[in-house]
């Protein structure tokens, strides 16, 4: 296992805060590696509702402004949220000349969309490109969201630096655990991949420097503004993949079966899989769980399978606990809800 430190940053107790701590290990972890042409893959892990999503906005934002990029010109550049946009959107950071200081890219969760393997598949050869062809134009930070290690193959597991799981307790803010990964190879036969907390040194100002380990970091939220802009480009690229499967979906029902209650029982068992699929559709308000206004025209519903899809739904989420707590929207902006 390596002893290098992952870090060493001036620190004077009397004046600098946390927050100044936590900013200036962070450059050191990406910035002074980019600056050292060195590309930095970075997986935010955690389950459904723990604050993925808020993790890499906030650390998106973070790298950019301690390199002078104000995140708002750029925020929908730099966010990939389905496969489709990939090609697209990484080639214009890789290229075009108004993104040529902007050297982050997050890719999000969007295993619940696609199927598990083509998830795997296109994780795995995006960052292969990424890593190919950044080398001879620049390096890039890559941020991965996903619920879990096991969502990307081993593969890309090796070119991960940092490994950061998301927790987050109660009405508490997120909490993110950060390791740096290394390749245990001492059994050549059966080298492993593991992880070590990140660790460095703190220099105060009489010239001494101890070891310092940080158990966490807490996430505050990222301005509204951004997190709004995230919450409807993540619905909006998510939705459009989701209209085509359910929509293919229900013309085979109404071939077989013909249209009627089975429709919208197979529909509820869609929607209903997880928080994220109920958030696309609908929203509690006042205790009750409402329908978004496009449903009916998205599905082609009449008045009463809209009535009855939207019953349905809410007794679903409330089996599942998905919401139990009263006037939970959309519009709230909550951890939960961008997951």
């Amino acid at each position: 296992m390596s002893v290098y430190p992952n870090f060493r940053i001036v620190y004077n107790p009397d004046v600098d805060t946390s927050y100044e701590i936590s900013r200036r290990i962070a450059y050191s972890l990406t910035v002074k590696r980019l600056k050292s042409n060195k590309p930095c893959v970075m997986f935010i892990c955690g389950a459904s509702g723990e604050g993925k999503s808020l993790a890499a906005i906030t650390w998106e934002e973070l790298i950019l402004t301690m390199q002078g990029v104000d995140i708002r010109e750029v925020f929908d550049d730099i966010n990939i949220y389905t496969p489709l946009e990939y090609p697209t959107k990484i080639r214009a950071i890789l290229n075009e000349p108004r993104l040529k200081d902007v050297n982050v890219v997050c890719i999000h969760e969007a295993r619940e969309v696609i199927r598990a393997k083509n998830w795997q598949s296109f994780l795995t050869q995006a960052i292969a490109d990424i890593n190919a062809l950044s080398r001879s134009i620049k390096p890039l930070c890559i941020i991965i969201v996903s619920q879990s290690i096991r969502d990307i193959t081993s593969d890309v597991r090796y070119t991960i630096n940092y490994y950061m799981p998301v927790k987050r307790h109660g009405g508490n803010p997120s909490r993110l655990s950060l390791y740096s990964m290394w390749t245990d190879d001492r059994n050549m036969d059966k080298i492993q991949l593991r992880k070590k907390r990140v660790w460095g040194y703190l220099k105060y100002p009489d010239g001494r420097q101890r070891p310092f380990y940080p158990l966490y970091f807490e996430l505050n939220m990222p301005p509204r503004d951004l997190v709004q802009r995230f919450n409807k480009s993540d619905t909006d690229a998510k939705t459009h993949i989701i209209n085509k499967k359910m929509n293919k979906l229900l013309s085979q029902l109404k071939a077989e079966f013909g249209e009627g209650s089975l429709k919208v029982d197979e529909m509820v068992k869609y929607y209903s899989e997880n928080m994220e699929r109920m958030l696309i559709v609908g929203k509690m308000f006042r205790g009750t769980f409402r329908l978004k206004d496009n449903i009916r025209k998205m599905h082609e519903l009449t008045e009463l399978e809209e009535k009855e899809f939207g019953s349905k739904l809410e007794n679903a989420a409330k089996e599942k606990g998905f919401f139990g707590v009263k006037n939970m929207k959309i519009e709230d902006i909550k951890e939960s809800d961008l997951e």
